[in-house]
Order: C-alpha cells, then sequence, then structure tokens
C-alpha cells in the first residue's frame, strides 16, 4: 500500500540572506504544517514584495534571499544529499514548469483538477507552477531522478500537459522547493491517486565513449551538469529544425544536418536523445507535409542513415560543461 499524503514529510530550510546555500535543515514538517506556511505572514509578505518589485532580477533576489524552501522528496540530515535521506516520499510525485508567464494561472487552475493533485501552486516568482500528485505506485529512491526523466514525457501527455516542458532538475532526490505565497494556491491532503502509472526505470543502454566520459555520476551537482548539457543540446535541436523550415535549401541536404547533432550522442542518456530524434523526425514530416509524402520521397530513410551515424564527434562546449564538473568533484573530495 502506498502512503497517504498526511504522511509525507519534508526537511525545512531557511537561512535570511542565503536561500539554497544553506543546506543545513532548520526542522522536518508534514503536509498539514507546509500548507500552513504558504499563507503564513512572512510569504504574504514577500509575496507582496515580488509583487511590487520593480525588475525581474529584484524579484528573483527576494526569492534567492529571503523565501524559506523545502525538500519535497523527503527528509535529508544532518544536510541535503542525496545520501543523506533519512525518510522518503515513495510515492510523490513533484513537479516544476518553469517560464509559463501569462500562462501560469491556467496551468495551475488546470492541474489543480486533476485526479491524484494534492496541490498546486504558483512558483515564487508567479511565472511558472509547483505540483504535487499522489502516485499509485513507489518510486525506488535508487533511481528516483532516472525513472522520472524517463517518464517526463509520459507524464506531460497523461496531465494533458502537450508542448509544456517540465523542469527534470526537479526530480533530483535532494532537490529544493523554494515556497512562495500567491492568489491561486490549491491544496488536498485527500487526494485520490492519480489513475495513470509510471512506466517502469529501464538502465541506459551503454555505448562507446568518446575521448572524455559524459557525466555519470548521481546527486544534485551530476544532474545540474547534464541539465546543462540537454539544454545545449535542446538549441542544437530547435536550430536544426528551423534549418528545416527554410524554403531556399534542398530538403535532402537539410536533412543531412540531423548528423550535426546524431554525431554526440554519447554526451547524453539514450532516452534523451530518442526525445532528441522524434522532434527532429516530426520537423522532417512536417517539411514534407505529412508522412505519406516524406516516405515517397525517402526522406524517412535519409534522416535513419543521418541519425544512425557511428561518427563520435568532440564538441568544445559540451566538454568544457564535462571539465568543470570534474574540476566541481574533485575539490569535494579533497
Amino acid at each position: 500500500m502506498t502512503q497517504l499524503p498526511q504522511s509525507w514529510q519534508f526537511s525545512l530550510f531557511y537561512k535570511e540572506g542565503l536561500g539554497i546555500k544553506n543546506t543545513i535543515p532548520l526542522k522536518t514538517i508534514d503536509l498539514n504544517r507546509l500548507i500552513e506556511i504558504y499563507s503564513s505572514d512572512h510569504l504574504v509578505k514577500k509575496y507582496q514584495d515580488i509583487v511590487n518589485a520593480p525588475t525581474d532580477h529584484y524579484k528573483k533576489w527576494i526569492k534567492d534571499h529571503y523565501l524559506p524552501y523545502i525538500t519535497p522528496n523527503g527528509v535529508f540530515a544532518p544536510k541535503r544529499a542525496d545520501e543523506n535521506i533519512t525518510h522518503y516520499n515513495s510515492n510523490l510525485l513533484v513537479l516544476d514548469i518553469d517560464n509559463l508567464s501569462d500562462k501560469a494561472i491556467e496551468i495551475q487552475q488546470r492541474l489543480s483538477k486533476e485526479k491524484g493533485c494534492v496541490m498546486c501552486v504558483l512558483s515564487p516568482r508567479l511565472e511558472g507552477v509547483k505540483a504535487f500528485f499522489r502516485l499509485r505506485q513507489d518510486i525506488s529512491s535508487k533511481n528516483h531522478f532516472e525513472q522520472l526523466k524517463q517518464n517526463a514525457t509520459n507524464i506531460t501527455n497523461k496531465l494533458g500537459l502537450v508542448g509544456i516542458e517540465l523542469d527534470n532538475l526537479q526530480f533530483t532526490l535532494s532537490q529544493g522547493m523554494y515556497l512562495g505565497h500567491s492568489e491561486y494556491m490549491f491544496f488536498n491532503v485527500d487526494a485520490d491517486e492519480v489513475e495513470w502509472m509510471l512506466d517502469e526505470y529501464h538502465a541506459p543502454i551503454p555505448i562507446n565513449q568518446c575521448t572524455q566520459s559524459p557525466i555519470n555520476g548521481n546527486g544534485e551537482m551530476a544532474n545540474h551538469h547534464r541539465y546543462r548539457i540537454e539544454k545545449y543540446l535542446d538549441g542544437q535541436c530547435d536550430y536544426i529544425l528551423s534549418i528545416l523550415e527554410q524554403k531556399d535549401k534542398p530538403r535532402h541536404n537539410r536533412i543531412a544536418m540531423v548528423k550535426r547533432i546524431a554525431s554526440w550522442k554519447h554526451y547524453a542518456d539514450h532516452y534523451y536523445m530518442e526525445i532528441i530524434k522524434s522532434k527532429l523526425l516530426y520537423g522532417v514530416v512536417k517539411m514534407y507535409g505529412g508522412e505519406k509524402e516524406a516516405i515517397e520521397q525517402n526522406a524517412l530513410v535519409s534522416f535513419e542513415s543521418a541519425w544512425s551515424t557511428n561518427d563520435k564527434v568532440e564538441n568544445e562546449y559540451i566538454l568544457k560543461i564535462i571539465n568543470e564538473y570534474s574540476t566541481n568533484l574533485k575539490s569535494l573530495e579533497q
């Protein structure tokens, strides 16, 4: 039997001026206490300060210096780190959706109506959404990040969030989540479980590495640097999609651009690159006006040929991220 939301526990962190840099928990709280904090005088006051802030930079400064945060996945002691978890909320799904701007309220209200929603609030700067869902299954703490990352598209599809991208960093076991009051907050401690299931975790298929190994560690720092690599690859994917939409070049020549990003497959896990592949394949089919025309023009054959390249090209930007991770890791070990 899975946990009831009332049994979920969280580490609460607050030290004025430090924000997420403070890794020593203040206390352990439950869901009911968390709900009370969301309407506390302190958060209401900081909400008003953020609303009246003259610039986005100042809003971020208020959040980073004066708002408390929790670890929604459980309790950590003596400090916040994946290996220090002492209580695990095994059926709590935490969602973080950023950069929604004027769509934030719409998404918050839509998710609040979904079965299984225990909490749904606006992010402290009022431009994103944070949500808790009660799953009907337990997630292994060992593969917490990997299983949720592999299910990111599955989750957005189940919740009707087509075209919405989740912040995968929130899937990190010890990831913090800032608390912020707003006029749009939903809580239901008695929520039923969701009706859908997450796919089981499948370990990535091992592949030969380039001259530098990609980041394969665990924990917040490793996930942060992997996220930076994936954001870079996202940008390169968008660039190729923009090339596919151009009309001034032969279509098959544009498909050949797919090989560019395919030659960097060794820098990201198999499941993430499958998402990139799906986006690019959709772009190729769209370029031909539909799947039928793309098949008749051998576009899909050309795409598979380009994507299946065995080339492993070094990328200076990604290598820089890997080297930064290695340097930071060594400094922690000393």
